[in-house]
């Protein structure tokens, strides 16, 4: 007797990684300001003047990278953590990078 398990995708579901980190169950292209406390996204693209772009890659967030918010909420600032280090990062600039939930 074979049992099948059916399993519905529920885009408010998420995984944890080996990392600790919550990642939505779907990869889709966001801002980071998108993602909530505990979640982890990888860096896609920038948006914004080379100053922007330069200020982005000293503070170590490139295409690539991953970033979780360790602390955020709406229109507040974020804290990131970006390898080791801890940033507090403005709103308006957390709508110029566009992360991938869910592809750590």
């Amino acid at each position: 007797m074979e049992t099948l398990l059916v399993v519905e995708e529920n885009p408010d579901l998420f995984l944890q990684n080996s990392a600790g980190c919550k990642t939505k169950t779907t990869e889709v292209e966001m801002p980071l300001a998108a993602l909530r406390t505990g979640e982890c996204g990888t860096v896609l693209r920038m948006e914004g003047n080379e100053e922007f772009r330069s200020k982005m890659l000293a503070l170590g967030i490139i295409p690539g990278k991953v970033i979780t918010v360790t602390r955020g909420d709406q229109h507040q600032s974020f804290i990131l953590r970006v390898d080791q280090s801890r940033i507090m990062m403005d709103w308006k600039s957390l709508n110029r990078i566009y992360v991938q939930s869910g592809a750590i």
